[in-house]
C-alpha cells in the first residue's frame, strides 16, 4: 500500500515552506509540493511587526532557532546570507496629480510610525528557496515541478493526483493544505471560488509592478537646502514608502543591494481596467506625478512589468473535512500595508494549533473542527478589504487620509495588549480588532464618514474636526500612542511598552 503522509501541503511559498517545517518538527510526516523551482518571484516583500512576531513565535513555540534569525533586520544579517532591507518606518506622503509640489508643504503633510523593532524587506526568491530547505531539514519531503492534476476524498483520507517530470504520480494523506495562491487547486477542484458578481466586498483595486535599480533617494527628491524633517531620528530609506494619490498608490521597497520593489495599485473605480500594457500604464501615471517621476528618473527596470485584473476574490469556505485553504488561495484584498502577509502567519498559526491539538489527537476532521478559523478567516477578508476601501476613498483628502492610514496602528496594537495573540482558537481573535463589537461599531462610523466626505471637492474644518474626534475620543480605548493628535505632527515614534509586554507575554504562553 502506499505511503499515507499526515499532511500534503501544496505551494512551496513562504506560508506553505514554514507550514512544512513547524509541522515537520511537530512530528507530523509532510509532503510539500511545488509547480515551479526554486528560486523564483513572489510578492509580499514587506514585513510588519506581526509578521517578525510570528517568526520569533514559531522559533520559540517549537523550536526552530533558525526562524527567530528572519525576525529581526540586525539577526538576519548576522545570521544569514539573505539578501534583504531594513524596516524602521511605515511612511505615507499624499500627492496631487499633475501637480508640482511645494516640497517644503509636502514635508510637513507626511505621516510616519516606527516598527516595534527593526523589521524586514525580505527578498522573497531567496526567503522562500530557504524556508523549503530548512523545512526539508526538518523532515518534510519536498518535489518541485509537480503539478497536481486532481485531489479526491476518501472516508479515512486524501488521494492526490499528480504530474512530476511527465510521470503521473499518486499520494496519500490524511489532510491537505492548499497554500498555491490564486490560482488554488482545491478552489477550482472543490468549486469554491465565489463569482465576480457575487463578492461580498465594495473593494475593487488592482495593480502593475516591477523592480528597478538607481531608485534615486527620497530625502535628495525632497531637499531644498533644509532639514527634511528633524522630528525624525531614521532616514527615510530605512521605510516602506507609501505615495499615495486620489485613485492610487504606490510602493516603494528598498533593499541592500540596490533593488528597489516598485508597485502602482490603482482603484478601479478611477482607473478602469485597459488594454495597454503594464509598462505604458505605468509610465503614464508616473508621469503625472512630479516627486514619484523623479524618484525613478535615473532607474531601470529588472523584471517585465506585470499588470493584474482586479485584485479580490474569495472562496465560500476556506476549511472542511480533511482541507484547509491558506489565506492566499482563500481571498484576495490588496497589497496595502502588507495585508497578506500578515493575515498568512496568523492563519498559519491557527491552522498548525487546530490540527495539533484537536484534529490530529482526536482523530476529528470533521468541517466543525475548523469553524473558528473559517470565522475568522471570513470576518477579516469582510472588515479588512471594507478598510482599504476606505483608504482608497480617503485619498482625495489628505487631512482625512492621514487620520484613517492610521487605523491598523490602533486596532491591531489593542488586538495584541488584549492576547489576541496568544488565542489562535478564538473566532473573534481577528486582526485589527475586528472581533471587537465596540472596535466594530467606532470603525465604520469613521468609515461611513470617509465615504461621505468622498463626494466632497472641499472639506470644512467641522469635516476634518468629526475624524478627529472619533479617532481621540470614540477610538480613546484603542489609541495607545496618541494617533491623529496635532501636537505629533503625524510623526509616531515612541514604542509601547504595553505593546512589547503583550508580544512578551504572547510569547511565553
Amino acid at each position: 500500500m502506499d505511503k499515507v503522509y499526515d499532511i500534503v501541503i501544496i505551494g512551496a511559498g513562504i506560508t506553505g515552506a514554514l507550514g512544512a517545517t513547524v509541522l515537520s518538527k511537530l512530528g507530523y510526516q509532510v509532503l510539500l509540493l511545488e509547480k515551479g523551482r526554486h528560486p523564483r518571484f513572489a510578492l509580499g516583500e514587506s514585513a510588519t511587526p506581526l509578521t517578525t512576531h510570528y517568526f520569533e513565535k514559531f522559533a520559540h513555540d517549537y523550536g526552530i532557532p533558525e526562524l527567530d534569525a528572519l525576525s529581526n533586520y540586525d539577526k538576519m544579517k548576522s545570521f544569514t546570507d539573505l539578501n534583504c532591507g531594513p524596516k524602521e518606518l511605515f511612511y505615507y506622503l499624499p500627492h496631487k496629480l499633475d501637480v508640482v509640489p511645494d516640497k517644503m508643504l509636502l514635508r510637513q503633510q507626511e505621516v510616519v510610525v516606527r516598527t516595534r523593532s527593526i523589521d524586514l524587506q525580505y527578498d522573497r526568491a531567496q526567503l522562500d528557496q530557504y524556508l523549503t530547505e530548512l523545512a526539508v531539514q526538518y523532515g518534510a519531503e519536498y518535489i518541485d515541478q509537480i503539478t497536481v492534476n486532481g485531489v479526491h476524498f476518501k472516508p479515512d483520507r486524501v488521494q492526490i493526483n499528480a504530474c512530476h517530470e511527465g510521470v503521473e504520480r499518486n499520494f496519500q494523506a490524511k489532510f491537505i493544505i492548499d497554500s498555491s495562491g490564486h490560482q488554488s487547486v482545491l478552489a477550482r477542484q472543490l468549486d469554491l471560488r465565489v463569482s465576480e458578481q457575487d463578492l461580498d466586498t465594495p473593494l475593487r483595486s488592482r495593480c502593475i509592478f516591477s523592480h528597478f535599480k538607481g531608485v534615486r533617494d527620497l530625502e535628495a527628491v525632497l531637499s531644498d537646502g533644509t532639514n527634511f524633517n528633524p522630528l525624525l531620528p531614521v532616514h527615510r530609506r530605512r521605510a516602506t514608502q507609501h505615495h499615495v494619490f486620489d485613485g492610487g498608490w504606490y510602493w516603494f521597497i528598498p533593499f541592500d543591494n540596490g533593488v528597489t520593489s516598485v508597485g502602482l495599485s490603482l482603484d478601479v473605480d478611477l482607473h478602469p481596467f485597459n488594454d495597454m500594457s503594464g509598462e505604458k500604464e505605468f509610465w503614464a501615471i508616473t508621469d503625472r506625478l512630479p516627486v514619484v517621476r523623479d524618484l525613478l528618473s535615473d532607474a531601470e527596470s529588472q523584471m517585465p512589468f506585470i499588470k493584474t485584473g482586479r485584485l479580490q476574490f474569495s472562496t465560500e469556505r476556506m476549511a472542511g473535512a480533511r482541507w484547509a485553504l491558506m489565506p492566499a488561495a482563500a481571498f484576495g484584498i490588496d497589497a496595502w500595508q502588507s495585508t497578506g502577509m500578515t493575515l498568512s502567519f496568523m492563519a498559519l498559526d491557527r491552522l498548525v494549533w487546530t490540527l495539533d491539538n484537536l484534529v490530529f489527537r482526536f482523530n476529528k476532521f470533521s468541517p466543525d473542527s475548523f469553524e473558528a478559523y473559517q470565522s475568522q478567516l471570513s470576518a477579516e477578508f469582510y472588515h479588512l478589504s471594507r478598510f482599504i476601501h476606505g483608504i482608497y476613498k480617503s485619498f482625495k483628502h489628505k487631512e482625512l487620509f492621514g487620520m484613517f492610514c492610521l487605523l491598523p496602528f490602533l486596532g491591531i496594537e489593542r488586538f495584541v495588549i488584549d492576547g489576541g495573540l496568544s488565542r489562535p482558537w478564538d473566532p473573534n481573535a481577528v486582526l485589527m480588532s475586528f472581533g471587537n463589537s465596540h472596535w466594530k461599531e467606532c470603525f465604520y462610523r469613521l468609515y461611513n464618514h470617509i465615504l461621505a466626505m468622498n463626494n466632497k471637492d472641499e472639506l470644512t474644518e467641522m469635516d476634518i474636526a468629526k475624524a478627529r474626534r472619533m479617532i481621540l475620543e470614540e477610538m480613546a480605548h484603542y489609541n495607545s500612542r496618541s494617533y491623529g493628535c496635532p501636537s505629533m505632527k503625524n510623526i509616531y515614534l515612541v514604542r509601547d511598552n504595553e505593546i512589547e509586554r503583550a508580544v512578551s507575554q504572547a510569547m511565553s504562553v
